[in-house]
Protein backbone atom coordinates (compact mmCIF):
# COMPACT_ATOMS: atom_id res chain seq x y z
CA UNK A 1 0.00 0.00 0.00
CA UNK A 2 1.39 3.41 -1.09
CA UNK A 3 2.33 6.02 1.71
CA UNK A 4 -0.04 8.17 0.56
CA UNK A 5 -3.20 5.86 0.73
CA UNK A 6 -2.12 4.58 3.58
CA UNK A 7 -2.33 7.93 5.37
CA UNK A 8 -5.86 8.89 4.10
CA UNK A 9 -7.14 5.41 5.36
CA UNK A 10 -5.78 5.99 8.92
CA UNK A 11 -7.48 9.64 8.43
CA UNK A 12 -10.74 7.93 8.11
CA UNK A 13 -10.35 5.52 10.50
CA UNK A 14 -9.53 8.02 13.04
CA UNK A 15 -12.78 10.88 11.68
CA UNK A 16 -14.92 7.17 11.43
CA UNK A 17 -14.05 7.22 15.14
CA UNK A 18 -14.35 10.59 16.25
CA UNK A 19 -17.94 10.52 14.35
CA UNK A 20 -18.79 7.92 17.47
CA UNK A 21 -19.06 10.72 19.76
CA UNK A 22 -22.75 11.73 20.16
CA UNK A 23 -23.33 8.04 20.74
CA UNK A 24 -21.77 8.23 23.87
CA UNK A 25 -22.80 11.07 24.97
CA UNK A 26 -26.33 9.77 24.74
CA UNK A 27 -25.10 6.45 27.01
CA UNK A 28 -23.67 9.22 30.18
CA UNK A 29 -23.07 5.94 32.18
CA UNK A 30 -20.80 4.44 29.56
CA UNK A 31 -19.09 7.83 28.77
CA UNK A 32 -15.71 7.23 31.24
CA UNK A 33 -15.48 3.47 30.11
CA UNK A 34 -16.11 4.58 26.19
CA UNK A 35 -13.38 7.38 26.35
CA UNK A 36 -10.99 4.63 27.42
CA UNK A 37 -11.63 2.57 24.67
CA UNK A 38 -11.87 5.67 22.29
CA UNK A 39 -8.43 6.81 23.61
CA UNK A 40 -7.46 3.26 23.41
CA UNK A 41 -8.32 2.57 20.39
CA UNK A 42 -6.92 5.73 18.43
CA UNK A 43 -3.29 5.42 20.15
CA UNK A 44 -3.53 1.57 18.58
CA UNK A 45 -4.26 3.42 15.70
CA UNK A 46 -1.37 5.93 15.42
CA UNK A 47 1.20 3.47 16.28
CA UNK A 48 -0.18 1.20 13.66
CA UNK A 49 0.63 3.85 11.31
CA UNK A 50 3.89 5.00 12.63
CA UNK A 51 4.92 0.98 12.03
CA UNK A 52 3.52 0.33 8.67
CA UNK A 53 4.65 3.33 7.56
CA UNK A 54 8.74 2.60 8.95
CA UNK A 55 11.12 4.59 6.96
CA UNK A 56 9.12 6.17 4.39
CA UNK A 57 8.80 9.08 6.31
CA UNK A 58 12.33 10.38 5.41
CA UNK A 59 11.91 9.25 1.46
CA UNK A 60 9.12 11.58 1.58
CA UNK A 61 9.90 13.88 3.70
CA UNK A 62 13.56 15.20 2.96
CA UNK A 63 17.03 14.37 1.46
CA UNK A 64 19.63 12.59 2.46
CA UNK A 65 22.36 14.45 4.50
CA UNK A 66 26.22 13.62 3.98
CA UNK A 67 27.24 15.45 6.75
CA UNK A 68 30.75 17.67 6.92
CA UNK A 69 33.67 17.14 4.92
CA UNK A 70 35.99 18.64 7.33
CA UNK A 71 37.32 17.09 10.61
CA UNK A 72 36.52 19.08 13.71
CA UNK A 73 39.17 20.36 15.81
CA UNK A 74 37.43 22.07 18.75
CA UNK A 75 33.27 21.90 19.35
CA UNK A 76 30.96 20.45 16.79
CA UNK A 77 27.72 22.16 14.97
CA UNK A 78 25.23 20.15 16.74
CA UNK A 79 23.20 20.44 20.10
CA UNK A 80 24.70 19.24 23.01
CA UNK A 81 26.33 16.06 21.79
CA UNK A 82 27.04 14.79 18.11
CA UNK A 83 25.68 11.75 18.90
CA UNK A 84 22.28 10.71 17.62
CA UNK A 85 19.36 10.57 20.23
CA UNK A 86 16.06 8.94 20.85
CA UNK A 87 13.13 11.98 20.26
CA UNK A 88 10.37 12.96 18.84
CA UNK A 89 9.35 15.05 15.89
CA UNK A 90 6.05 16.90 14.79
CA UNK A 91 6.17 16.72 11.15
CA UNK A 92 3.08 17.87 8.97
CA UNK A 93 0.99 18.00 12.25
CA UNK A 94 1.61 14.37 12.76
CA UNK A 95 3.76 13.15 15.58
CA UNK A 96 6.40 10.54 15.48
CA UNK A 97 7.94 9.26 18.60
CA UNK A 98 11.05 7.43 19.26
CA UNK A 99 12.93 8.53 16.11
CA UNK A 100 16.63 8.63 16.40
CA UNK A 101 17.64 12.96 15.70
CA UNK A 102 20.48 15.48 15.41
CA UNK A 103 19.78 18.83 15.23
CA UNK A 104 22.62 20.69 13.36
CA UNK A 105 22.96 24.51 14.91
CA UNK A 106 25.01 25.58 12.14
CA UNK A 107 22.38 25.36 9.48
CA UNK A 108 19.41 24.84 11.48
CA UNK A 109 18.91 21.61 10.19
CA UNK A 110 16.64 18.73 12.41
CA UNK A 111 18.42 15.34 10.84
CA UNK A 112 16.89 11.91 11.06
CA UNK A 113 18.69 8.25 10.76
CA UNK A 114 16.19 5.65 9.34
CA UNK A 115 17.42 2.44 8.84
CA UNK A 116 20.09 3.47 6.26
CA UNK A 117 20.52 6.81 5.86
CA UNK A 118 20.42 10.13 7.81
CA UNK A 119 17.25 12.37 6.63
CA UNK A 120 17.26 15.95 6.83
CA UNK A 121 14.09 16.80 7.32
CA UNK A 122 11.98 19.82 5.54
CA UNK A 123 12.00 22.22 7.70
CA UNK A 124 9.04 24.38 6.83
CA UNK A 125 7.10 21.04 7.41
CA UNK A 126 8.87 20.33 10.88
CA UNK A 127 6.53 22.67 13.73
CA UNK A 128 8.40 21.11 16.36
CA UNK A 129 10.70 18.34 18.03
CA UNK A 130 12.64 16.88 21.32
CA UNK A 131 16.09 16.07 21.43
CA UNK A 132 18.05 15.44 24.42
CA UNK A 133 14.83 15.92 26.34
CA UNK A 134 14.42 19.47 25.28
CA UNK A 135 11.54 20.64 23.73
CA UNK A 136 12.05 23.05 19.87
CA UNK A 137 9.25 24.96 17.94
CA UNK A 138 9.85 26.34 14.59
CA UNK A 139 9.00 29.99 14.86
CA UNK A 140 8.51 32.56 11.87
CA UNK A 141 9.99 36.08 12.02
CA UNK A 142 7.67 38.68 10.66
CA UNK A 143 5.94 42.43 11.92
CA UNK A 144 4.86 40.98 15.22
CA UNK A 145 7.67 38.48 15.75
CA UNK A 146 10.48 40.38 15.68
CA UNK A 147 12.88 37.43 16.60
CA UNK A 148 16.39 36.67 15.01
CA UNK A 149 15.49 34.32 12.39
CA UNK A 150 13.06 31.77 11.47
CA UNK A 151 14.05 28.77 12.88
CA UNK A 152 13.66 26.06 15.50
CA UNK A 153 14.05 27.47 19.13
CA UNK A 154 14.27 26.54 22.58
CA UNK A 155 11.46 26.28 24.71
CA UNK A 156 12.90 26.36 28.08
CA UNK A 157 9.40 27.85 29.48
CA UNK A 158 5.92 26.56 28.70
CA UNK A 159 3.52 28.58 31.00
CA UNK A 160 1.39 31.81 30.67
CA UNK A 161 4.78 33.15 29.82
CA UNK A 162 7.15 31.52 27.39
CA UNK A 163 10.82 31.75 27.33
CA UNK A 164 12.77 30.74 23.88
CA UNK A 165 16.70 30.47 22.98
CA UNK A 166 17.82 30.29 19.68
CA UNK A 167 21.64 29.39 20.02
CA UNK A 168 23.47 29.75 16.40
CA UNK A 169 26.63 27.79 16.08
CA UNK A 170 29.03 29.87 13.81
CA UNK A 171 32.23 27.81 11.62
CA UNK A 172 35.77 29.64 12.80
CA UNK A 173 38.46 28.71 10.39
CA UNK A 174 42.06 28.96 12.07
CA UNK A 175 45.38 28.36 10.18
CA UNK A 176 48.19 27.26 12.59
CA UNK A 177 52.21 27.02 11.67
CA UNK A 178 51.33 23.32 9.87
CA UNK A 179 49.11 23.18 6.81
CA UNK A 180 46.34 22.04 9.17
CA UNK A 181 43.16 23.61 9.32
CA UNK A 182 41.33 23.73 12.43
CA UNK A 183 37.79 24.30 12.38
CA UNK A 184 36.16 25.73 15.50
CA UNK A 185 32.93 26.65 16.52
CA UNK A 186 31.99 30.18 18.16
CA UNK A 187 28.53 30.12 19.62
CA UNK A 188 25.74 33.14 19.87
CA UNK A 189 22.94 33.16 22.33
CA UNK A 190 19.25 34.62 21.64
CA UNK A 191 16.61 35.14 24.25
CA UNK A 192 13.09 35.46 23.59
CA UNK A 193 10.15 36.61 26.25
CA UNK A 194 6.64 35.97 24.60
CA UNK A 195 4.06 37.74 26.90
CA UNK A 196 0.66 37.82 25.42
CA UNK A 197 0.84 38.30 21.19
CA UNK A 198 4.35 40.04 21.72
CA UNK A 199 7.64 38.89 21.62
CA UNK A 200 10.77 40.06 23.39
CA UNK A 201 14.24 40.31 22.73
CA UNK A 202 16.25 39.49 26.43
CA UNK A 203 20.10 40.90 25.99
CA UNK A 204 20.34 42.16 29.67
CA UNK A 205 18.88 41.83 32.80
CA UNK A 206 17.42 45.68 32.63
CA UNK A 207 15.65 44.06 29.37
CA UNK A 208 13.94 41.64 31.42
CA UNK A 209 12.42 43.91 34.03
CA UNK A 210 11.17 46.54 31.89
CA UNK A 211 9.17 43.59 30.26
CA UNK A 212 7.92 42.32 33.64
CA UNK A 213 8.06 45.67 35.00
CA UNK A 214 4.60 45.19 37.52
CA UNK A 215 6.53 42.69 39.45
CA UNK A 216 10.17 44.35 39.42
CA UNK A 217 10.15 44.40 43.70
CA UNK A 218 8.59 40.84 43.63
CA UNK A 219 11.45 39.85 41.06
CA UNK A 220 14.18 41.58 42.68
CA UNK A 221 13.48 40.44 46.10
CA UNK A 222 13.43 36.57 44.72
CA UNK A 223 16.64 37.00 42.80
CA UNK A 224 18.31 37.85 45.80
CA UNK A 225 16.77 35.20 48.06
CA UNK A 226 17.34 33.13 45.34
CA UNK A 227 21.20 34.09 45.16
CA UNK A 228 20.37 34.04 41.13
CA UNK A 229 23.20 35.15 38.71
CA UNK A 230 22.07 36.39 35.28
CA UNK A 231 25.93 35.99 33.89
CA UNK A 232 26.57 32.50 35.51
CA UNK A 233 23.88 30.63 34.71
CA UNK A 234 21.24 32.56 32.77
CA UNK A 235 19.03 30.20 31.47
CA UNK A 236 17.91 28.84 34.78
CA UNK A 237 18.02 31.93 36.16
CA UNK A 238 15.14 33.19 33.46
CA UNK A 239 13.40 29.59 33.94
CA UNK A 240 13.30 30.17 37.87
CA UNK A 241 12.30 34.27 37.53
CA UNK A 242 9.59 33.72 35.06
CA UNK A 243 8.21 30.67 36.61
CA UNK A 244 8.12 33.04 39.46
CA UNK A 245 6.24 35.55 37.70
CA UNK A 246 3.59 33.19 36.68
CA UNK A 247 3.20 32.11 40.08
CA UNK A 248 2.45 35.73 41.53
CA UNK A 249 0.30 36.89 39.11
CA UNK A 250 -1.45 33.21 38.71
CA UNK A 251 -2.38 33.75 42.32
CA UNK A 252 -3.27 37.09 42.03
CA UNK A 253 -5.75 36.06 39.61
Amino acid sequence: MSFIKMFKKFLFIIIFIASLSPWRAVHAQLLAKDSLLYTSAVKNLVATYHKNIGDQTGKYNGSQNTGYTVSFYEGHPYFFLQELSKGSITYDNVVFDNVELLYDEVKDWVILQDSTHRIQLVSQRLQGFTVFNQSFVRLEKDAVTPIVSTGFYQVLYDGEIKLYKKEVKKITEKFTNTPELKVLFDKIHYYYIKKGNRYYSIEKKKDFFNILNDKGKDLNDFISNERLNFRKDKDNTLIKIIAYYDQITSDRN
